[in-house]
């Protein structure tokens, strides 16, 4: 599966981005508050455990206090702030194959 940006729109509060996975196209608003905090960011590790079959997206460094499950399977994990560290996705292989995931982030399309 490709992830790939394929629009995005400046809006009175953020940017709409508007990602396209497979044959889904999904749309995320990043609040400008949210968009400088990436751009501080160089890049974001992508971990996969096949024992215990769980993707970690780690968007920057920090140690997780909280949890938000956003979806069954999907947990956002946060710092002592209440701001996002790490995206938690359980049972991988069952969403797709890791060889078939590529990711393209904001700063790897922008160089």
């Amino acid at each position: 599966m490709t992830i790939e940006i394929i629009d995005k729109q400046s809006l009175t509060k953020g940017m709409l981005y508007s990602i396209k996975a497979s044959d889904k196209i999904l749309k995320i608003l990043y609040l400008f508050h949210a968009i400088e905090r990436i751009r501080e960011v160089e890049f974001m590790k992508i971990k996969y455990s096949a024992d215990a079959d769980i993707l970690l997206i780690e968007l920057r460094d920090g140690t997780p206090v909280d949890s938000v499950d956003l979806k069954e399977g999907v947990i956002l994990h946060l710092d002592g702030d209440g701001l996002p560290l790490e995206i938690e996705i359980l049972d991988a292989s069952k969403l797709a194959m890791l060889k078939e995931i590529s990711v393209l982030t904001p700063i790897e399309a922008a160089r």
